[in-house]
């Protein structure tokens, strides 16, 4: 009786070691289409750049880093005409070619192309200076102001907000920056960047539900900006 109690010990033994390895088996099989999941629920399902949880990780990555780095904010102009004029359908195929030229801007400096829906994007890189940043924004105008769809005729511009920011930096404090930035850059006329060149405390404002920096009072007196058009 004792011999078969041993015997039946063993054979569960077995069985348990057997089904773990199958699980473990099963598990290792499995990560390929865990990875996949991850990566589909980081990224905009029409442009296949960053979706806002793919861009939150990267900052959060950048700011604990020891890097320093450029966030730009980047707005069309004249996006809703191309909607109008030519359906949704071309209006997806700008988005689509936008994030392409985005993303070869930043290529090989450790960049992002994030869209955080519509026509407004957000682009991340390591970047040296503040000199350097303002090149890249200059670069994104650039690259927005060819033609797109095959057409003669420029259809789109970008209007850009840039943060030169450092390890540390605050990602929540760094977008709504950018996109106050970018606001001004549009009221301006559009086509250029605006640069922030001062630190400006908005404690308040940032921190009040729902907070857009566009509700601001246009010309906020807490905010110097250098405004520049790509030649």
């Amino acid at each position: 009786m004792a011999r078969q109690s041993l015997l039946l010990s063993a054979a569960a033994g077995v069985t348990a070691v057997a089904a773990a390895a199958g699980y473990a088996a099963a598990a290792f099989r499995l990560q390929p289409r865990l990875r996949h999941a991850e990566a589909q629920l980081r990224t905009d399902a029409l442009t296949g750049a960053a979706n806002r949880a793919g861009l939150m990780a990267d900052l959060d990555r950048r700011s604990a880093g020891e890097s320093d780095f450029v966030v730009t904010l980047v707005d069309l102009d004249g996006f809703k005409q191309v909607n109008d004029s030519l359906g949704h359908a071309a209006g997806d195929k700008v988005l689509v070619d936008v994030v392409k030229r985005l993303q070869a801007v930043v290529s090989g400096v450790d960049g992002l192309v994030a869209r955080l829906g519509g026509d407004e994007f957000v682009v991340v890189a390591t970047s040296p200076s503040a000199e350097a940043s303002t090149d890249l924004g200059n670069a994104i105008v650039l690259a927005t102001a060819e033609p797109l769809l095959g057409d003669t005729d420029r259809l789109v511009s970008a209007s850009v907000g840039l943060v030169h920011a450092l390890p540390g930096d605050d990602p929540r404090r760094l977008l709504a920056t950018a996109d106050h930035l970018m606001y001004q850059a549009k009221t301006l006329g559009g086509g250029q960047v605006a640069v922030h060149e001062l630190e400006y405390e908005l404690d308040e404002v940032f921190e009040r539900p729902g907070f857009r920096s566009r509700d601001l009072v246009r010309g906020h007196d807490e905010l110097t900006l250098t405004t520049r058009r790509a030649d």
